[in-house]
């Protein structure tokens, strides 16, 4: 098949990384695939075999024009039989510069329950819902969300869970020293990992004061929080107005997640919401203890496993860290391991990329007017 998979940014995020591993995936299976990303920038490594195109569009009506045209002339002279949008934007655009084609299947994912989708988005996505073979979001909330929303209509979306290269994340106990000690963390060290763009949605501001309420208790914990964005500065200057300079680092943007997770004892999230976060299954994978607020489809990947918390209660956060780091877990804890199979045997990227193409061809095979059994 000729697929194209076309994304708002393709910078680092959940639902970026998650189009550059299909992409890899999908070639690997033989397929041919395009990536076009609309605006910058990119910060993701582009699979090998497969071809980006970056658009550079500009946020106004010209500038949105110009990229609805740009695209449509790209796929038509590609020729593909699928067109793929991720993430809200990319939706809608990919949905008009495709209206031309015949028999190409239109496929919608979004990421979330909330990407950030104005009034004027949503009007657009509904609005623009009829030239879209199928919707997908990344959880069963995420997809009743839609519904109660009108951003979708029964039997047009579904849930498509997202996946992971679980071979990327295993537990190494000399990456785990290595990485400790150049944080100048010594073995007994008690230490949190959060990873997440620095936005709204992921309420570091409640990591925040739930670990100050944590030192309390623990005094030698330590708190690291990976990612860069708009909020950069702010939690930054938080971390320093209530004095937790030196258990609170914010290391910015790495690449290096899966050595991060070998090395910490507990994962945790705080987020307000989300959709099906693919951070959770990476610390799944690495058998890494995990604390986490309970929104979105955060249940549904940790299936039983982990600790849930509710949203936006710092008391109730800084208890369950407190709690779950009091339990000293070994990463050879039957429970770790179970957990990781668990989710290996729901989340495989392979698994996932094989029910994508069968969903491909389904659509297809409707597409053209033959029915399945």
């Amino acid at each position: 098949m000729k697929i194209v998979l076309v994304t708002t940014t393709f910078a680092i995020g959940g639902a970026e990384k998650q189009v550059r591993d299909l992409a890899a995936m999908f070639f690997e299976k033989g397929h041919e695939v395009l990536i076009i990303s609309l605006k910058g920038p990119t910060q993701q490594i582009v699979p090998e075999g497969v071809k980006l195109i970056e658009l550079f569009g500009q946020k106004s009506v010209v500038g949105l024009v110009g990229v609805v045209w740009r695209l449509s002339k790209i796929l038509k002279n590609w020729g593909p039989d699928v067109v793929h949008g991720h993430m809200v934007v990319a939706n809608i655009i990919s949905r008009i510069a495709a209206i031309r084609l015949r028999n190409v299947v239109v496929v919608s994912s979004a990421h979330s329950v909330n990407e950030g989708g104005s009034d004027i988005r949503l009007l657009a996505y509904r609005l623009t819902d009829r030239f879209s073979d199928m919707t997908t979001n990344a959880s069963q909330h995420a997809v009743d969300s839609y519904l109660k929303m009108k951003a979708s209509k029964r039997g047009k979306i579904c849930v498509a869970n997202n996946g992971i290269d679980f071979d990327r994340y295993r537990f190494s106990a000399e990456v785990r020293a290595h990485v400790r000690s150049e944080f100048g963390l010594n073995a007994e060290t008690p230490l949190c990992l959060a990873v997440g763009r620095l936005v709204e949605a992921k309420d570091y501001p409640n990591l925040i004061d739930a670990f100050a309420r944590v030192v309390k208790i623990l005094p030698l914990a330590k708190l690291i929080i990976v990612g860069s964005g708009p909020l950069s500065d702010s939690l930054q200057q938080k971390v320093e107005d209530i004095g937790l300079s030196s258990s609170i680092q914010l290391i910015g943007m790495r690449t290096d997640i899966p050595e991060l997770m070998s090395a910490a004892d507990l994962f945790v999230l705080s987020s307000a919401w989300e959709g099906a976060p693919l951070v959770i299954l990476e610390a799944l994978a690495s058998q890494l203890p995990i604390t986490a607020t309970d929104c979105g489809g955060v249940a549904d990947n940790l299936n039983g496993f982990g600790r849930l918390i509710p949203v936006a209660d710092s008391v109730a956060l800084a208890t369950g860290i407190v709690e779950e780091l009091s339990l000293k877990r070994v990463r050879n804890d039957p429970v770790l391991i179970e957990a990781r199979r668990n989710a290996l045997d729901r989340f495989s990227l392979e698994a996932i990329a094989r029910r994508w193409i069968s969903l491909y061809k389904a659509l297809y095979l409707r597409k053209i007017g033959v029915e399945l059994q």
